[in-house]
């Protein structure tokens, strides 16, 4: 659900200051083997999750992750462009994030 700026505004009147975050895809997956987490990593890299990697050698267990986390303070302080701006910026981020979940979906149903 996309973030409303009148909303966030409001509730920074009231209740400033407030963490505003927006967080990224991240996904943990557990592979069979070696040679499968190694043909899963290589896929995901060629599809542009470059920031995924191999976070257990144990289980084999992949972390694929998105790029585009933000955060940051908002005080009363701040003008109600900039807080505008922050808002457009998180919803244009989330819909990045819900191409990647489509990209991920089709990775997946493809032979891996």
């Amino acid at each position: 659900t996309k973030a409303s700026f009148a909303k966030i505004y409001g509730i920074l009147q009231e209740h400033a200051p407030l963490r505003f975050l927006f967080e990224p895809l991240i996904i943990h997956v557990q592979c069979k083997n070696k040679e499968q987490a190694e043909k899963l990593l290589h896929n995901l890299q060629m599809h542009g999750f470059k920031k995924s990697g191999l976070i257990s050698f144990k289980n084999w267990a992949i972390e694929i992750s998105d790029t585009g986390r933000m955060e940051t303070i908002l005080t009363k302080d701040l003008s109600k462009g900039y807080v505008s701006l922050l808002v457009r910026e998180a919803n244009s981020r989330l819909q990045r994030t819900k191409g990647s979940i489509k990209r991920l979906e089709k990775l997946f149903t493809e032979d891996i």
